[in-house]
């Protein structure tokens, strides 16, 4: 029986595997990233890494001037397109969340401060 990470897991797969890196280890680094983050969805990135070298490893990787969104986007871009060509004449319903915070208050002692405030 496979569970539900390897399941997962293999969708992640999917959506990486069109990525192109000029480098196999740029690949693999941005797999094993992806990975970590998707088991870690919705933390901070150091912590989905877990530890402090895959944390700066993880940095270094993003601000590389070798790697850029297209690079990252792609694989997931490809797999959107494949997944939209496959339903021919289906109805798709794209959603977006275009929430956006507000951390002004016209009256901060009703709701306290947000932010660094001495």
């Amino acid at each position: 029986m496979i569970n539900q990470e390897q399941t997962s897991l293999s969708w992640l797969d999917e959506e990486i595997n069109s990525s192109v890196f000029s480098d196999r280890r740029r690949a693999s680094r941005f797999k094993s990233l992806m990975q970590k983050l998707w088991r870690g969805m919705g933390n901070s990135l150091p912590f989905a890494c877990q530890d402090n070298a895959a944390t700066k490893a993880a940095y270094r990787f993003l601000s590389s001037d070798r790697i850029d969104e297209q690079h990252l986007l792609q694989g997931h871009s490809e797999a959107t397109s494949q997944r939209i060509y496959a339903l021919q004449g289906e109805k798709i319903l794209l959603l977006q969340d275009t929430t956006t915070f507000g951390y002004h208050r016209d009256n901060p002692d009703a709701v306290g401060f947000a932010g660094n405030h001495t």
